[in-house]
């Protein structure tokens, strides 16, 4: 399974076998003609399949916790356990499917950067990059949300990390901004009060400063 894109814009996606076009696929020619079926040897092979975008597949998967969407055409199989056949189609953009709730249950797809995964509402990061195929991927909600609440941890901690050596720069440039402030005003300091008056009114004049301006204040 793949996408095979020709040097004239001619696109496919779907299943392959000896590397020719066999099983379900999508072809998309240059001027946005669409062909969506089935494929034999490279060729088409048996009725076309409507091209409707935006459908749900499996709602008679009422009590699903994961729901899988497509932004362009990409083909996905749900399998389960011993790779029984549960689903194959070749998603459009807009498309999505209501996975069954049941243990054991893997996924292919074509294009996992195209993929959103959903579980009980909450949006998965992107389990791939743009082109790449992802196969046997578990499908299991309580380690698909674990997994996304180890993510979203690290990078709460890698914001705030961010965040700390903002503060620390911004910190040292304000306290380097007010010993040049000092030095401008180094006639009024007369006293260990005179000083701590002049750095109380270089910091409330400074604190206002962005860091860029900083830098440059009385240099």
């Amino acid at each position: 399974q793949g996408t095979f894109t020709t040097p004239d814009g001619d696109r496919y996606v779907g299943e392959w076998k000896d590397d020719k076009k066999h099983g379900q696929g999508t072809y998309i020619s240059p001027s946005g003609d669409r062909y969506v079926g089935e494929w034999k040897d490279d060729k088409r092979h048996g009725q076309r399949t409507p091209y409707v975008q935006n459908q749900v597949f499996g709602k008679q998967n009422k009590n699903y916790r994961i729901l899988i969407t497509s932004k362009s055409e990409n083909l996905l199989r749900i399998k389960g356990p011993e790779d029984e056949p549960l689903f194959l189609k070749i998603l459009l953009g807009g498309d999505a499917y209501q996975v069954p709730d049941r243990k054991g249950l893997t996924m292919d797809t074509s294009d996992a950067g195209l993929l959103e995964i959903f579980v009980d509402g909450v949006v998965l990061d992107p389990i791939g990059l743009i082109g790449e195929i992802k196969t046997n991927f578990v499908l299991d909600p309580e380690s698909l949300l674990e997994t996304q609440m180890i993510i979203e941890k690290r990078k709460q901690e890698a914001e705030q990390k961010r965040i700390d050596a903002e503060l620390k720069k911004y910190h040292a440039e304000l306290s380097d901004a007010i010993d040049r402030c000092l030095y401008e005003d180094l006639d009024k300091i007369v006293s260990k009060t005179a000083e701590k008056i002049v750095r109380r009114k270089c910091k409330q004049e400074l604190g206002k400063l962005p860091i860029d301006e900083l830098q440059e204040a009385y240099d």
